[in-house]
């Protein structure tokens, strides 16, 4: 079974300038929006290669993995366990909140746009200049749990879609670990002008 420092095409002892380059790399050959026939075998790839980076990028994480690696067992003196990392655990624990979420989402969801496929889904939130239709495609494409789906959204909030649009993706996304998206979300705080985007943001995080 192969670990993260051979997912990654890493040596042990590589730095954070070379794991990021590695993982530049292996996101542009397996991320499922650059592959026009992905299946099931790229997502698991992806995902595997995210995990792989994300526990080797972060000092505390790489060094307790690395000792796993070794077999030995890991204590975390209650004095090391920062709050940082309380706030990440208890957020782990929020994965009910998440289905309960998404289930009320997928409620709203017309049941037509269930059965189109994430790439469809993006082409009618992207290019459609019909609002409803827009925020529906939104709401189906959460509804349908997939985690590279996340960031694609994630993206769209940088671009000039409607504001009622961008409102929904952030609605919709609170329910997602807000681990991963609070670095977006932060940032699409700060720069985005409009006054019910910025609402939206404060009302659903921690900001």
């Amino acid at each position: 079974m192969k670990n993260y420092y051979d997912i990654l095409g890493v040596k042990k002892d590589a730095n954070t300038k070379e794991i990021k380059a590695s993982y530049r790399k292996l996101v542009k050959k397996w991320h499922p929006d650059l592959q026009q026939n992905a299946k099931n075998q790229h997502l698991k790839t992806f995902e595997q290669i995210t995990a792989a980076y994300n526990t080797l990028i972060r000092k505390e994480k790489r060094k307790q993995y690395d000792l796993t690696l070794a077999g030995k067992k890991t204590v975390i003196p209650l004095i090391h366990f920062q709050f940082r990392e309380w706030k990440e655990w208890l957020f782990s624990l929020s994965w009910i909140k998440m289905i309960l979420a998404r289930k009320k989402i997928a409620q709203n969801v017309d049941p037509s746009l269930m059965n189109l496929s994430i790439e469809d889904l993006l082409e009618r939130l992207i290019y459609s200049h019909n609002i409803y239709v827009q925020t529906h495609a939104a709401r189906a494409i959460i509804a349908k749990k997939k985690r590279y789906a996340i960031y694609d959204l994630l993206r769209l909030l940088y671009s000039n879609i409607h504001e009622m649009v961008k409102v929904e993706i952030i609605q919709g996304l609170s329910a997602a670990p807000e681990a991963k998206i609070m670095p977006v979300i932060r940032e699409i705080y700060e720069i985005e002008k409009n006054i019910a985007v910025k609402q939206a943001i404060r009302k659903n995080y921690s900001i």
